[in-house]
């Protein structure tokens, strides 16, 4: 982690077992995602790590942070480093991922848990995007296949668009 001000050095993390696919950094955090099939979240002002994220079969290639998004109960699948894991009370945030494994997974972050799985890819999950202020709602995933974009209250698909003129 650099120090944008100084261009110095501020942390060197060596989290993850395999090459590092992407990278989301918020106001407090940094969230990367790599071909171990992990999502790892670095406290930014400590540099501790403070969850490991489970769930995701092959490589995760994708990765997006949604701070707007509104409470929801999930199961846990995630691994805490941290006994006081984030320091936060109120506020959750909606981490989107996509996979290799075709899947895209919604987590709370600041919780480090499995909210729900979307499945429908055929191919690799290259690209998410969330809360448009238009369509606050969805979700779209781009993959190799198609893109497909998601009702991400009721976690179901609402429809597809093709990769390619036909």
């Amino acid at each position: 982690i650099w120090n944008p001000s100084t261009l110095s050095l501020v942390y060197h993390l060596k989290l993850h077992a395999d090459v590092v696919s992407c990278i989301e950094v918020t106001d407090k955090f940094v969230l990367s995602g790599s071909g171990d099939r992990t999502v790892k979240i670095v406290n930014l002002e400590s540099g501790k790590l403070l969850y490991t994220l489970y769930g995701h079969t092959l490589g995760i290639s994708c990765l997006k942070v949604d701070s707007g998004f509104f409470d929801l109960e999930g199961s846990s699948s995630m691994v805490s480093h941290d006994s006081n894991g984030t320091g936060e009370k109120g506020s959750s945030s909606l981490l989107i991922t996509g996979g290799m494994d075709t899947t895209v997974r919604l987590w709370d972050f600041k919780k480090g848990s499995l909210i729900g799985v979307l499945k429908g890819h055929e191919d690799t999950v290259v690209c998410v995007q969330s809360h448009f202020e238009s369509t606050p709602d969805y979700i779209v995933s781009g993959g190799l296949d198609e893109y497909r974009v998601w009702n991400r209250r009721k976690l179901r698909l609402a429809y597809t668009l093709p990769c390619k003129d036909t």
